[in-house]
């Protein structure tokens, strides 16, 4: 997913910390890997139902490294329309 970084440095440092957890560069690449062979190989629209969370970021991240367009959906919920 990051072909740029080097195998070692960069991939080893920290991408995502929170108060819970923290991810790596090469964890994050490893769940965007697991995820993008879940698509398969066909070019497919990826709706996101994005919030702040890494599985959002992770979803969002595979569908940019895989090719397929996105469409991120807010998680407000809106009022009827009258």
């Amino acid at each position: 997913m990051f072909p740029s970084l080097p195998a070692g440095g960069v991939r080893r440092r920290t991408a995502i910390k929170t108060k819970k957890y923290s991810v790596r560069y090469a964890g994050l690449a490893r769940q965007v890997e697991e995820v993008a062979r879940t698509l398969g190989p066909a070019r497919r629209l990826v709706a996101l139902k994005a919030d702040n969370t890494l599985p959002s970021l992770v979803a969002y991240l595979t569908a940019l490294s895989t090719g397929n367009p996105l469409l991120i959906l807010s998680g407000a919920v809106l009022p009827p329309r009258q």
